[in-house]
């Protein structure tokens, strides 16, 4: 009997350390995957062994945090591109303008001359940082007691866009079809509005491949709609999950100037000033953006 027992305990050592290397490894082969991913390598999936247990809802989970990180790491390695481009450029051509100066006496024309170049370098560095500024979230949007009207916003961005892209008239369409004008005025900060629906309607223009833009504005039970819509190149399925994050650029933007933050800010805009900002695309067919605007 004695022998019976140790060797049945034997065999159940056995058998128990064979079940729970059987049993434990998927963890240890999501451990050795984890391990093995770096920095450089977060958009690297832990392979999924199919178990359907708790087991996949811990990979799931893995992977979906190792993505957030990833898309976090893209984030700011485009920001750090873009703050040393857009400081570059006035920082070289303010200390290029001055060292040119320096080499010899100038007149008092000369003087104002170089100092509204520089003035005017200086500004821009100065509205870099109040972009970036209002997209880390820093500035607050505390004036939204003024009413304006919607409709000459989008008319004044009508006409400064011809002069930047050299379009004919006929190539935006806007169209009012509201029976309560009252709907047109809106509360809230009409400059930043004014930045935000002008970046959306810029982007309409730069990807419409040359195509006919239409600016709807829209009376939906008593609230004011805008509808902007192009026949362009359009978004992927796959960009349009990260089109608002900022610095965020799609696939069919590489060869069309920009930084990524057009889309980013005029979410944050929109969202301190309480309207619906949604946006819907297809590859090669267009986009239609709809703003919701909250009544008075």
């Amino acid at each position: 009997m004695l022998l019976v027992l140790l060797s049945g305990l034997i065999i159940i050592y056995i058998v128990s350390r064979l079940l729970s290397n059987l049993a434990y490894s998927p963890i240890k082969n999501i451990i050795n995957q984890v391990n093995e991913i770096e920095a450089s390598s977060l958009d690297r999936n832990i392979v999924s062994p199919n178990t359907k247990d708790e087991i996949q809802e811990l990979i799931e989970t893995y992977n979906n945090l190792l993505k957030r990180l990833s898309d976090t790491f893209i984030i700011q390695k485009n920001f750090i591109n873009y703050v040393s481009h857009e400081f570059k450029t006035p920082l070289t051509a303010i200390s290029g303008n001055l060292e040119v100066f320096a080499q010899k006496d100038r007149t008092s024309a000369e003087y104002k001359q170089m100092s509204e170049k520089v003035l005017e370098n200086v500004y821009q560095i100065e509205d870099t940082m109040n972009t970036l500024m209002m997209l880390s979230g820093l500035r607050n949007n505390t004036e939204l007691t003024e009413i304006f009207r919607v409709d000459e916003l989008v008319w004044d961005i009508n006409d400064q866009l011809p002069e930047l892209y050299q379009l004919k008239d006929a190539q935006i369409k806007i169209a009012i079809e509201i029976e309560n004008d009252k709907l047109l005025s809106i509360k809230g900060n009409s400059n930043e509005i004014k930045i935000a629906l002008y970046n959306i309607i810029e982007n309409a223009v730069k990807y419409s491949n040359g195509n006919p833009i239409k600016i709807s504005l829209l009376q939906q039970e008593n609230q004011l709609k805008i509808v902007i819509e192009d026949h362009g190149s359009g978004i992927t399925e796959e960009d349009l999950k990260f089109i608002k994050q900022t610095f965020y650029r799609g696939k069919n933007a590489k060869d069309i100037k920009g930084s990524g933050v057009g889309l980013s800010l005029a979410n944050i805009i929109f969202k301190q000033n309480n309207i619906h900002f949604t946006i819907m695309s297809k590859k090669d067919e267009g986009t239609t953006v709809t703003l919701l605007f909250p009544p008075l």
